[in-house]
């Protein structure tokens, strides 16, 4: 964690962007950590294939170098990689997605020969892909994607702990230990971009290094119950369970959803507004770390948009848990954010923010219209010609130690992504069901040491049948199909 500051930076980066019948807030604060080594991605369509939006949050340790890089590159590389202009069923988008990690990661470190480069520097990547039919993760760490369905919480990702069994095979295997919880008693994280000194069998493929870039991609198929995702860093996840998060969130942008689903100034702005809420409940929960969350909202039906105002299809429950008992959940890792890759928008509407100011009042400057946020006190200005987000990110921080809305506005391609999407299969959400609470922030129950102890149960399930019991598919990149 490297030495803490005598008090936390509470200032705050934001930026969001639509399209695609999708809306994005992305919120980011420095908190206690020396540095903000954090960068994010948030994309509502790209550029060769507009009917798609990505998002990603990128955790850097050891700087920032590896995340800024992550985020600006990622867009570019998954453009170049084979596949992405052809590719149509999950199957197809998991390969494109899984690749272009690998090649991502191999060409950071051809570039890094010559230059005055750590190689124990690193990100941890969790990026979303959102197409007209599916929802697809990739993830390398221990950042977490987190769907929100009617109320529920469904994990779309799991963390890559070196103490996980498969990591720590592949740990070994590659001539390294697990001492302390970290790959070699340094790193807490198992699978990352860059910390290219992990990566030195040249007799072993990336996949088979101590430490790896590959990720594992889960996709589910839309529903129209879809209402949100919630992308986080660890500094998030280590104090706030996902069926929390999930929770939080929605409680927070219940009263802003717009009339029949429609996209406004107001309800874009609450997008940020439930983003910046997460990242301050996670600082007042007792998180050391940076922290970055991202909220991307669905397109609602006015049907489901009513029944979430009314508060109805948040108190479902998970009958397979039984009575008392608590439905499985999960745990995680850093935090904070800025940056957008070149090369995407294509058919979106962007507004780019800065903060100004510091505290916990958080001023965006934007390129549209004025509004103010509801509570969190985030205005939005107009600030003609903008482009882009957030104020600057340091280079520099550490993980070694020793919904609903969406309206195409004007998008051509929205009509796809808001095309008629298949039921899902029984049985395929995760209850947001209470567990017994650790401590109580802000009206929510913090249940992270429950969440990490159940979050293993989830994870092994779909290795064999490409499906697991939440009709979450696991993409393989050794076969290149699932299971």
């Amino acid at each position: 964690m490297g030495n803490g500051l005598d008090k936390p930076d509470t200032s705050k980066d934001a930026e969001m962007c639509e399209g695609n019948g999708l809306s994005c807030g992305v919120v980011s604060m420095q908190g206690w950590r020396p540095e903000m080594e954090d960068a994010h991605l948030c994309v509502g369509s790209i550029d060769g294939r507009p009917e798609c939006a990505i998002f990603g949050v990128f955790d850097g340790h050891g700087g920032s170098r590896i995340a800024h890089r992550c985020s600006a590159e990622l867009v570019p590389c998954l453009q170049r990689t084979p596949g992405f202009a052809s590719a149509k069923t999950a199957e197809e988008w998991s390969g494109v997605l899984y690749n272009s990690f690998i090649a991502l990661d191999a060409q950071m470190r051809r570039r890094a020969t010559g230059e005055d480069f750590d190689d124990r520097s690193g990100a941890t990547a969790v990026v979303a892909l959102v197409t007209p039919t599916d929802v697809l993760v990739a993830n390398a760490g221990d950042s977490r994607c987190v769907l929100g369905r009617a109320g529920r919480s469904v994990e779309m990702s799991e963390d890559h702990k070196p103490t996980n069994a498969a990591e720590r095979r592949r740990i070994v295997r590659a001539g390294g230990s697990v001492a302390l919880g970290r790959v070699n008693g340094e790193l807490a994280v198992s699978r990352a971009m860059g910390d290219y000194g992990f990566k030195g069998r040249r007799d072993l493929g990336p996949e088979a290094q101590m430490v790896t870039a590959a990720p594992d991609v889960r996709s589910m198929s839309r529903h129209a119950r879809d209402e949100l995702l919630v992308l986080a860093c660890d500094g998030v996840w280590d104090v706030i369970s996902s069926d929390d998060a999930v929770r939080f969130v929605r409680d927070r942008l219940r009263s802003a959803v717009a009339p029949a689903g429609a996209i406004s100034g107001a309800h874009i702005t609450s997008v940020v507004d439930a983003a910046g809420a997460l990242v301050e409940h996670a600082l007042d929960a007792g998180s050391r770390d940076n922290m970055t969350a991202s909220v991307v909202l669905f397109n609602l039906t006015p049907e489901a948009a009513n029944k979430l105002r009314a508060g109805g299809a948040g108190e479902a429950t998970d009958a397979s848990a039984g009575p008392g008992r608590p439905s499985a959940s999960r745990d995680r890792h850093d935090s904070a954010a800025q940056s957008s890759a070149p090369g995407s928008d294509t058919g979106s509407r962007r507004k780019a923010l800065r903060t100004r100011g510091s505290g916990r009042n958080l001023h965006v400057v934007s390129g549209e219209e004025e509004s103010l946020g509801s509570g969190m006190g985030i205005r939005v200005t107009p600030r003609p010609g903008s482009t882009r987000a957030g104020g600057p990110s340091s280079d520099v921080g550490s993980k070694r130690g020793g919904f609903f809305g969406g309206s195409p506005g004007g998008d051509a391609t929205a009509a796809a992504a808001a095309q008629p999407v298949p039921s899902e299969p029984a049985g395929s959400e995760h209850s947001a069901a209470a567990e017994p609470p650790v401590s109580a922030v802000g009206g929510v129950a913090i249940t992270a040491a429950a969440d990490r102890r159940a979050r293993h149960r989830h994870s092994r399930a779909g290795h064999a049948t490409g499906r697991d019991a939440h009709g979450r598919r696991l993409y393989s990149g050794r076969t290149g199909h699932f299971g």
